[in-house]
């Protein structure tokens, strides 16, 4: 199962103003590092971006968390 993410409130791609805090997910609710670790950890989820900075900097998290799929 895959499930879109954005950046704070807006429906584009990045915001960088969310910064550390986490993505919000399509249903309202804040995925930040400590539920995506607990989710890699127990579902194997990952998130594949062509944006893997943004991402880790929303998540509070290093460039090179495992789970974090750069795609061109």
């Amino acid at each position: 199962m895959k499930i879109q993410l954005k950046f704070g409130n807006s429906p584009y791609p990045v915001n960088l103003n969310v910064s550390g805090l986490g993505l919000l997910m399509p249903d309202g609710d804040l995925l930040d590092a400590e539920k995506f670790r607990e989710l890699r950890e127990s579902a194997g989820v990952t998130i594949t971006t062509d944006s893997p900075n943004e991402v880790c900097n929303a998540l509070g998290v290093p460039l090179n968390e495992a789970g974090i799929i750069a795609v061109q």
